[in-house]
């Protein structure tokens, strides 16, 4: 999250701009990040949706009310925090609007690379906006819910075609608008896998379709990921596209979070951006997360970019390891417990 937005967020609040909502005001904040210390009791007024397993731990553990999703429900007030995807910062906002009483005050925020200008500017399009202030390298823009509001549609769901098949995917999950060429490479290699096996950073799902497909020797299969709706996704695709093979899912943050259970395979297409650069040390954590989860003889499967720097942490991890296939942008990987 951007700590520079979330506290511009509250801006509006810390410098009297808008005044708190009643004692025992409820506000709904979307996209959800620990809000900046302040002396307003935040706690007590927030009902937060965050999907993302990081930032929902961060928050519980602070004592927020939070939620993967937030149920249907009338708030004072709505906060919404934008992140890289327009469709959904646009479903945001409107869901806000929705779920506010009217004359309620419906807050955006962002930093000035997730388009809140151009959001700003097409919002004034629709309901007149209030006020704006620009503090962090971010800005914060709200409006008061009308007496009346219809959400205009927005079609965050989607589908994308991959293999033969239409999987469904939605705007903030990795690679959504098609099958990402490394994970296709990857799943040239599925043969081989067999006993339980897991899919650690699943996203929507097209990795473990391909796994059951493709392997038949795969006994059960434990889907990881960290994103709440790619996991839901994952889940109607693996339903659509899986078979027979009995499938669990985990909403889990692998790189903080321990896996109990032991596997004979496990398969990744590790993320590897935290914004805009690349960091391969969420890679290398979860090399070291499977390679604590692999029954010994077990094998890891990955895909990577190919300049990442992936080989120090496979041999000190692994028994031994080699490279199965690349091409200009891509390596694959087998290591063996």
């Amino acid at each position: 999250m951007d700590d520079g937005a979330v506290k511009t967020l509250f801006l509006p609040f810390e410098n009297g701009a808008l005044p708190l909502s009643v004692e025992g005001a409820r506000f709904l904040f979307l996209n959800a990040a620990l809000p900046p210390v302040s002396d307003h009791d935040w706690k007590g007024r927030l009902d937060c949706a965050q999907g993302f397993r990081t930032d929902f731990l961060s928050l519980k553990s602070a004592g927020f009310q939070v939620a993967p999703q937030v149920g249907e429900g009338q708030f004072s007030g709505a906060l919404v925090l934008l992140g890289k995807h327009r469709d959904l910062n646009r479903s945001n906002i409107y869901r806000a609007l929705q779920q506010t009483l009217p004359g309620a005050p419906v807050l955006v925020a962002g930093a000035k690379t997730t388009g809140i200008q151009a959001m700003r500017k097409e919002m004034r399009e629709l309901l007149p906006v209030e006020q704006a202030l620009s503090k962090n390298h971010a800005q914060v823009f709200w409006c008061l819910r009308p007496e009346s509001w219809v959400s205009p549609s927005v079609a965050v769901q989607q589908t994308v075609g991959a293999d033969g098949m239409q999987f469904e995917t939605a705007p903030g999950m990795f690679s959504h608008k098609a099958a990402d060429a490394g994970s296709q490479m990857l799943a040239r290699h599925f043969g081989e896998v067999k006993g339980k096996a897991a899919d650690f950073g699943a996203g929507w799902g097209y990795l473990s379709v391909m796994l059951l497909k493709n392997a038949p020797g795969v006994a059960v299969l434990d889907v990881f990921e960290a994103d709440y709706a790619s996991l839901q996704a994952a889940k109607t695709n693996l339903d659509l596209f899986g078979g027979q093979t009995p499938a669990s899912f985990y909403w889990h943050d692998l790189l903080a979070e321990p896996v109990s259970a032991a596997y004979d395979a496990i398969i990744m297409n590790p993320p590897f951006h935290t914004g805009r650069s690349a960091e391969a040390s969420i890679g290398q954590v979860m090399i070291a997360a499977a390679a604590k989860a692999l029954k010994p003889g077990g094998r890891l499967l990955m895909v990577a970019n190919r300049e990442l720097p992936y080989e120090d942490t496979l041999q000190r991890a692994f028994r031994r390891f080699e490279r199965i296939d690349e091409d200009r942008h891509y390596k694959v990987v087998r290591a063996i417990k």
